[in-house]
C-alpha cells in the first residue's frame, strides 16, 4: 500500500501483505483503511469487488468492512475529466 484513496497520503510504513487492522485509519485524513477502496481488487470504475472468492461484497465501499480477502493496494487513478479525455483524443478543447 503506497497511498490513502481519500488523500493520497503515503501509507508505506504500512508493508504490503500486513493485514489491516478492522479499524485501521489514515493518519492525515482519517479515512478507513480496511474498506473496499482501500483494496488491490476494487474496481473503481465499476465500483465491484474483482476478487473471485468474495461471493457478496460489503454494500458499502467506503467503510470499514469485516472482509477476509482485503489486500491493501494502491488505490486506482481518479477517471480524466471530460475535457481532458476529449483534448487527450483530438488534442484540443470542443
Amino acid at each position: 500500500m503506497a497511498s490513502c484513496a481519500g488523500c493520497q497520503a503515503d501509507l508505506s510504513p504500512l508493508r504490503a501483505g500486513e493485514r489491516l487492522p478492522r479499524l485501521a485509519a489514515c493518519p492525515r485524513c482519517h479515512a478507513e483503511l480496511h474498506a473496499c477502496r482501500q483494496c488491490r481488487f476494487y474496481d473503481a470504475f465499476a465500483r465491484r469487488c474483482r476478487n473471485p472468492h468474495v461471493d457478496e461484497p460489503p454494500a458499502d465501499h467506503e467503510r470499514s468492512n469485516f472482509c477476509d480477502y482485503l489486500e491493501p493496494g494502491d488505490p486506482p487513478p481518479p477517471p480524466p475529466a471530460a475535457g481532458d479525455a476529449f483534448e487527450g483524443l483530438f488534442g484540443g478543447r470542443p
